[in-house]
């Protein structure tokens, strides 16, 4: 499995991340998280209405083993974690769709 550099999220105090997007770039977690739809569902999960303000953090992406966390606190599953906030941007939730 490829190692992203980047993390875009939302949340930031969970041991697991369950919405988000990754990319080489910072601008392209941001946009894998959007286009995704990994967004949508972080919205919709918290209640926040379109066109809201929401905060994306991002953040530089290490391998597991190369992290400041314990090794026995770590899940032997993660492949790598967040390293250091790079930024911090705020976005309108995206619009809800339409059922057909």
């Amino acid at each position: 499995m490829k190692i992203p550099k980047f993390c875009a999220l939302c949340e930031d105090d969970t041991e697991t991340l369950l919405s988000y997007g990754t990319g080489d770039t910072a601008e392209q977690s941001l946009t894998n998280f959007v286009e995704s739809g990994e967004l949508d569902e972080q919205c919709a999960a918290w209640c926040i209405e379109p066109g809201d303000p929401v905060e994306i953090k991002i953040y530089s992406v290490i391998p597991a083993d190369q992290s400041d966390w314990p090794e026995d606190e770590r899940d032997p599953k993660w492949v790598w974690c967040l390293d250091d906030l790079i930024e911090t941007r705020t976005i309108k939730a995206p619009p809800t769709e339409e059922p057909k």
